[in-house]
């Protein structure tokens, strides 16, 4: 299968980038949300990032509604899923896409949740797995891929070539993991960030500047945690059992998720 037309479900932060970054490298695509008022605000972050790299002309269609009742469901080879991390709202929607009878893989941006976890028992589980982009897309082309109990190897196979078509890495898992392989490492990272702050050993952005510094990236632990959105970073957290840092709980609790609220550990 030549994949060249792919659907990204859920906007937001991580929806705009992939949608921006694939229409950038020449696929059309199809952009949905429920909400109205965030594929605006995820067209506002698509056209900002057009204007900083000076492109033009990107293949972007929006649809607000569920993908699964409409005709243009047909149009797609691959569909990426960039909903919230909710299991039963995943399964709800793989099962719909299903139902509706699409022809396309059924991929998740989740690393948190393995494709196993979302599987429905029919015949179409053999075009499900992970596709777990890193932000921002642009400056880490990464894509780790995740298979399930029945996972076909052409799925497989099919979603590395559009991964390589595209210039993305992909890599892909043996075996299921938390975090996959990068999450898992950065894990490490981003506590060990945190615990230095909290502790008051140095401050975020020196942090961040140690980090930029020592490895050449671009972005610190702190950056990144802001583009993610803290309230992502501490529901994780919750998730895997682990206490919430009170640094990160106090951001939380008064709204300051990072660039898509305005402040986080900086201001945008």
């Amino acid at each position: 299968m030549n994949i060249n037309k792919v659907c990204i479900i859920g906007g937001g932060f991580m929806g705009a980038q992939i949608a921006f970054y694939l229409a950038m490298k020449g696929v059309k695509i199809l952009l949905t949300d429920l909400s109205m008022q965030v594929l605006d605000q995820s067209m506002n972050i698509i056209n900002s990032l057009s204007s900083k790299f000076e492109v033009s002309d990107l293949d972007i269609d929006i649809y607000p509604g569920v993908i699964a009742n409409s005709d243009l469901r047909h149009n797609y080879q691959l569909f990426i899923d960039c909903t919230t991390e909710d299991k039963d709202l995943k399964v709800e929607l793989f099962k719909g896409l299903i139902a509706s009878g699409v022809s396309g893989i059924l991929a998740t941006n989740s690393s948190f949740m393995p494709v196993t976890m979302l599987e429905t028992d029919s015949a179409t589980d053999c075009r499900m797995c992970n596709m777990h982009f890193l932000p921002p897309v642009w400056e880490r082309p990464l894509v780790e891929i995740g298979r399930g109990t029945k996972t076909s190897q052409e799925t497989i196979d099919t979603v590395i070539e559009f991964c390589q078509s595209v210039h993305l890495v992909p890599i892909v898992l043996h075996r299921s993991n938390p975090g996959f392989v990068f999450g898992y490492m950065w894990e490490a990272i981003k506590e060990s960030s945190l615990s230095l702050a909290e502790r008051d050993i140095s401050s975020p952005e020196d942090i961040d500047l140690a980090w930029r510094t020592a490895t050449g990236m671009s972005a610190g632990p702190f950056q990144v945690m802001d583009m993610v959105g803290l309230d992502l970073v501490a529901h994780l957290l919750q998730m895997h059992g682990k206490p919430i840092p009170k640094i990160l709980q106090e951001k939380v609790s008064v709204g300051k998720l990072g660039q898509k609220s305005g402040s986080g550990f900086y201001s945008y």
